[in-house]
């Protein structure tokens, strides 16, 4: 067992040493503690590095190489719908069997509509076209009545008459043929009257206009489809084959 050796157990030049150096050793302890610690440097933070990736670069060659073969990478699709093609294959005959019907249908309408208008064309075409003298010719001159001044009978059906003078008539018919867009021309002229050769949408007539043969200074005007002489329409006695031939004519179609 350690044996203690207390101090009183030294000897006196030893415990005259041991003492002060113990209690400057306890000031100077004391003397430690009293004095302020420095305050505690906080350390900076580090910063921490980023790391960088580094990726190695493929060759030169290589970028056009990779993405030739990435586009072409698409033609898996068509593996992915060749296995439903059947089924669709196998319903879709109904509709194909039906689709006919409609085009036959839109055929035959075609077919008729066409059918339908060649022979609405062909009726226009065989409908005769309207007499521009039937209902555009100034049948009427102002103040006239049916029937004629010294003519022969033959024409008194088919003739009107006027008051008025031979040259007040022929102005009077010029001007609404040409205002009604008729061509005339004139085929025989002398002191008893005009006979005009008229013609519009390539239909003709003969208008006559011809002075009371025994002077009076009266007018008669006749639309015929033939043309008449007006020497003969002065004889009042006379009925020639022309005059025979216009009665009949005129008994269809010269009634002004």
């Amino acid at each position: 067992m350690a044996q203690s050796y207390p101090l009183k157990n030294l000897r006196p030049s030893t415990r005259a040493f041991i003492r002060p150096m113990l209690f400057a050793s306890l000031v100077l302890h004391a003397l430690v503690l009293l004095i302020p610690a420095p305050p505690q440097e906080t350390p900076e933070p580090v910063e921490e590095e980023e790391q960088v990736t580094l990726t190695q670069l493929p060759p030169v060659d290589q970028p056009t190489e990779q993405p030739s073969p990435r586009p072409s990478t698409p033609a898996p699709p068509p593996r992915r719908t060749n296995a439903p093609a059947p089924r669709v294959r196998q319903s879709a005959p109904p509709p194909t069997q039906s689709s006919p019907r409609p085009e036959s249908s839109s055929g035959q309408t075609t077919t008729s509509s066409a059918n339908q208008a060649q022979g609405n064309q062909d009726q226009a075409n065989n409908t005769p076209p309207v007499d521009p003298f039937t209902a555009e010719f100034p049948k009427v001159y102002p103040g006239s009545e049916e029937g004629s001044y010294g003519l022969p009978e033959a024409y008194n059906d088919f003739s009107r008459r006027t008051t008025d003078g031979l040259s007040q008539v022929d102005r009077w018919f010029q001007t609404e043929l040409t205002a009604k867009e008729f061509s005339f021309d004139v085929v025989e002229e002398n002191s008893t009257g005009k006979v005009y050769q008229v013609t519009k949408d390539g239909v003709t007539r003969f208008l006559v206009i011809v002075s009371d043969p025994s002077g009076s200074g009266r007018t008669n005007y006749i639309l015929s489809e033939q043309q008449l002489q007006l020497d003969e329409l002065a004889s009042a006695s006379i009925v020639s084959p022309e005059e025979q031939s216009f009665t009949e004519i005129c008994q269809t179609s010269c009634r002004p």
